[in-house]
C-alpha cells in the first residue's frame, strides 16, 4: 500500500478538519495528514500532496511552496483566472468527496512510477499550449508568472503523463484535446 504525506494550508479549521476527515477514510493509498495553520508552519517539509487555501496566501509565497509538492487550490467561490493558474489543481469545498480520493490516487500514481496516462493540471495545459505556440522556457514561465524551473518541471510531468516528448507531439495533443485550434497552429509554422 503506497503511503502519501498530504499538508493542509489553512487557517480555517472547519475546512482543515473536514479535509481531515475525508482523507482519515481513504485506505488505498494511505495518508498521513499534517494541517498548517501558516506557510511559515512548513519550514522544511514537503508533503506530496498540499491543499490550500487561497485566501491569504500571496503568489510569492505559493512559489516557494512547490518545492516537491503538488499543490491544490481549495476554493469556496469562483477564482480569477490568475490565481487558478498557480495551483497544480482546484477543488471547491462542495466537491464528493470521491474527488479528494481521486486526487490523492493521482499523487500515488505520479510518485510510484507507474505508467499512467493521466489529465493535465491546468499549469500544465498552460504549459502545453506555451510549447505549441513556440514559446520559450523563459517566455513560458514570464507569460504564466512562474519561474523557468517550474516551466521545466511541468514540461517534465507533461512527458511522462502523456509519454509525449516532441512539440510536435504536443501540438496534435492540444489540437485534439482543444487546448488550441488549428488556425492558432497555421499562424506558428507558417
Amino acid at each position: 500500500m503506497k503511503h502519501i504525506s498530504v499538508g493542509i494550508l489553512t487557517q480555517s479549521h472547519v475546512l482543515s478538519a473536514g479535509l481531515s476527515a475525508i482523507l482519515a477514510r481513504l485506505r488505498d493509498p494511505a495518508v498521513s495528514v499534517t494541517v498548517y495553520p501558516t506557510a511559515d508552519d512548513i519550514a522544511g517539509s514537503v508533503p506530496s500532496l498540499l491543499f490550500v487555501d487561497p485566501a491569504g496566501i500571496s503568489s510569492d509565497t505559493l512559489t516557494s511552496l512547490r518545492g516537491g509538492s503538488r499543490v491544490v487550490a481549495l476554493y469556496m467561490s469562483a477564482l480569477p483566472e490568475n490565481v487558478i493558474r498557480l495551483f497544480d489543481d482546484t477543488i471547491s469545498v462542495y466537491a464528493h468527496p470521491s474527488r479528494i480520493g481521486q486526487i490523492v490516487r493521482d499523487v500515488a500514481v505520479e510518485t510510484s512510477g507507474i505508467d499512467n496516462r493521466q489529465e493535465l493540471s491546468p499549469r500544465e495545459r498552460d504549459v502545453v499550449v506555451g510549447i505549441v505556440k513556440g514559446l520559450s522556457n523563459k517566455e513560458i514561465a514570464s507569460e504564466i508568472n512562474v519561474s523557468v524551473n517550474t516551466v521545466m518541471t511541468h514540461r517534465r510531468n507533461i512527458a511522462q503523463k502523456l509519454q509525449i516528448h516532441s512539440p510536435a507531439g504536443l501540438t496534435i495533443y492540444a489540437i485534439v484535446k482543444k487546448l488550441v485550434r488549428l488556425e492558432d497552429v497555421r499562424s506558428t509554422i507558417e
